[in-house]
């Protein structure tokens, strides 16, 4: 039997070198997915671009038989092989970092329609509001959609917001129409990044679209989180020994608060136990025996059996007798007052006599009249 070979033109073996050798010689290499992009504009972009990179279009098959004789000289270049299997894929050649390339590819992106077809790269919502079409055959069309409407004033509104198409999602003709009405254009035109090769590591596409203020955030979350571990860890390290040293010494003075806050809290308790103690036994025990005992009894018996003897017996014959002997009280209490005056006339004209025996009559006269210039200047008593 005779051995098969397969014909491979030369022109097919001059591109696999030249392949091979643009594989081998750059540190960075891409590769562009063509898909649903107009001839004008990709030499539009590629003109633009002309001084950060080089845009290559090959077949398909030459670029994977490349790569895959490269995997042995070039490690992790085979990484490549499985970003072409679902693109129209064409070479990137640059010298620039894979992220500026990433980032200048889409920042000189347009937008455009959706065709049939084509996979949608983000969610489409048709929105809530009033439109410019006046009332028609529009209406079916967007109940067949399942969006709800009206007409207001002449004219279709849109009832509440509709999620029209989601990321992923292939576009048919009836939405590629409805969206063309709404002049929504989600289709972005340009040189879609599948995934670029740099020093051993393949970057998708996921990898070199991130947002920088996005990743810069997630970077500085990952070190505060890092150290934070370290430092509840108690793991030393010449990063982390200076704030386990100052953690050290806030844990030292919150214990030494805490400690003075127990002391001063046990010693205000001590008083505390013994007053309440005390005054709930004594209190609890002596009320409920007594005052229930004692008011039941006495006041009972007591308020009916006084208040209705006295008040009958004794004001009725007491208040006569009483006035009668107030009045004979009366006029010896005035008789008393003036017999003592009279008595003690006579007793002072009784002395007066006694006091001048012995003398003459000339002194008795004199003695007579030296008293009663006394009595008449009040120097002694009466006149």
């Amino acid at each position: 039997m005779s051995e098969f070979k397969a014909h491979v033109s030369e022109a097919k073996k001059k591109s696999l070198i030249e392949t091979k050798k643009l594989l081998e010689d750059n540190s960075v290499v891409g590769i562009i997915d063509l898909n649903n992009l107009p001839s004008p504009q990709f030499q539009k972009i590629k003109f633009k671009l002309k001084d950060k990179l080089k845009v290559i279009v090959m077949k398909k098959s030459i670029l994977k038989l490349a790569i895959k004789e490269l995997e042995s000289k070039k490690k992790g270049i085979s990484g490549l092989d499985k970003l072409t299997e679902e693109s129209i894929p064409a070479l990137l050649i640059s010298e620039e970092d894979p992220f500026k390339i990433a980032k200048a590819l889409d920042k000189n992106k347009t937008k455009a329609p959706a065709k049939p077809g084509q996979i949608t790269p983000r969610e489409i919502v048709i929105p809530a509001g009033p439109t410019a079409f006046p009332a028609g055959p529009i209406i079916g069309e967007l109940g067949q959609l399942g969006i709800k409407a009206g007409i207001e004033d002449g004219k279709v509104i849109i009832q509440e917001d509709k999620v029209l198409l989601k990321a992923g999602d292939e576009v048919d003709q009836k939405k590629s129409d409805l969206l063309a009405k709404f002049k929504i254009e989600p289709i972005e035109i340009g040189l879609n990044i599948v995934g670029i090769y740099q020093n051993g590591t393949v970057f998708g596409r996921e990898v070199l679209t991130v947002s920088e203020e996005e990743y810069k955030q997630n970077i500085t979350q990952a070190a505060t989180e890092a150290i934070n571990l370290a430092v509840f860890s108690v793991y030393p390290s010449k990063d982390i020994i200076e704030l386990l040293i100052k953690k050290a010494e806030s844990d030292s003075l919150a214990l030494e608060s805490s400690q003075k806050l127990l002391e001063k809290i046990g010693s205000d308790e001590v008083p505390k136990e013994e007053p309440k103690e005390e005054p709930k036994e004594e209190l609890k025990e002596e009320p409920k025996e007594e005052p229930k005992e004692e008011p039941k009894e006495e006041p009972k018996e007591e308020p009916k059996e006084e208040p209705k003897e006295e008040p009958k017996e004794e004001p009725k014959e007491e208040p006569k007798e009483e006035t009668s002997q107030s009045e004979n009280q009366e006029a010896p209490q005035e008789t008393a007052k003036e017999v003592p005056d009279n008595s003690e006339e006579s007793k002072e004209s009784d002395s007066e006599p006694d006091a001048l025996e012995g003398y003459s009559k000339e002194e008795e006269k004199r003695a007579q009249e030296v008293i009663t210039q006394m009595k008449d200047k009040d120097i002694i008593g009466g006149k």
